[in-house]
């Protein structure tokens, strides 16, 4: 859309300067004032092509965005910081380090998406093979066991955080760590931490036929209850590793503990649940089955009797 079809900064002047190549001239440096008076479309309609971009899908192009043009940087921002992710403690610390920025923190505290991941979330087993998140810890330190875990996010400090920065969050994806006891930061964050809540994802992940596991996702799942205005979509997700056994499970499984907590909760506005399965295993990859969704909805008769379930395959 600018006047050529490659750029690259001029690292004298980040903001001043384009370096633009054109096929029949060749490189030519140019000013930004005159690239953009060469523009195809005013700067309004670059503002509103910018605010169409994903974060997650288009990180690259916004920060190239933010540096082509000054008047990109605002807009630019905005979108980049419009979803925050937390994997670790580490990701944590440089949230708050980062809020301490004043160039920066107004852009955070804007955000509309937070990703919680648990840091030691196991994949599906891959029948002996050493994972991906296995080999990077035995890349650290050769003394370093290939099953430490690190610790927990430190969800007392997220909490804080949340109550403080980020009141107008509007989507929550959580992967719900294994150690319920790392659940303690989140006390009662339905109303107190996401009044504008709107979707909530929990991710059970490969470890749902644990025990306590689906009992522990419904204690979680009740905290955001109450009179909320905007929470209308819950999805809850799980990893499926063998079909054919694990159908089993799923007739086994306490489930109905998370139909009781979102059918007796105060979920005034709730309109849809989706129970969203993935069935992948290391040996065959992504499978599907006609019985497993059957098998699922008859673990959820009051959801159903309300017409909100949804049983769909991630």
């Amino acid at each position: 859309m600018l006047p050529s079809q490659a750029t690259r900064i001029d690292q004298d002047n980040v903001f001043s300067t384009l370096i633009t190549h054109d096929e029949d001239e060749g490189a030519e440096l140019v000013p930004v004032e005159d690239a953009r008076q060469e523009a195809a479309f005013p700067l309004e309609i670059f503002e509103h092509i910018i605010d169409q971009l994903h974060p997650s899908r288009n990180v690259r192009t916004l920060r190239s965005c933010s540096l082509v043009c000054k008047a990109f940087v605002h807009g630019c921002r905005k979108r980049l910081f419009a979803s925050i992710r937390i994997s670790d403690n580490f990701a944590l610390q440089r949230l708050v380090d980062m809020l301490q920025q004043p160039h920066l923190a107004p852009y955070l505290t804007h955000a509309r998406e937070l990703y919680v991941d648990d840091p030691n979330a196991r994949p599906p087993k891959r029948n002996g093979f050493m994972t991906l998140a296995e080999w990077k810890r035995s890349c650290r330190s050769s003394d370093e066991p290939l099953d430490a875990e690190q610790p927990g996010i430190n969800m007392p400090l997220l909490a804080e955080l949340i109550a403080r920065q980020f009141q107008i969050l509007e989507r929550l994806y959580f992967q719900l760590p294994e150690d319920e006891n790392e659940l303690q930061g989140f006390s009662s964050p339905s109303t107190t931490l996401f009044p504008h809540l709107a979707l909530l994802k929990v991710d059970i992940g490969t470890e749902w036929k644990a025990r306590g596991r689906l009992l522990q996702a419904a204690r979680f799942l009740k905290k955001f209850s109450g009179e909320s205005k905007h929470l209308k979509r819950i999805i809850v997700s799980f990893v499926m590793e063998d079909s054919s056994n694990e159908i089993l499970e799923i007739d086994r499984g306490d489930w109905d503990n998370i139909d009781d907590a979102l059918v007796t909760g105060s979920f005034s506005n709730l309109e849809r649940v989706e129970i969203r399965w993935m069935g992948w295993n290391f040996n065959s990859g992504y499978f599907s089955s006609e019985l497993v969704p059957q098998h699922l909805k008859a673990r959820f008769p009051k959801l159903a009797r309300c017409g909100i379930l949804r049983i769909r395959r991630a």
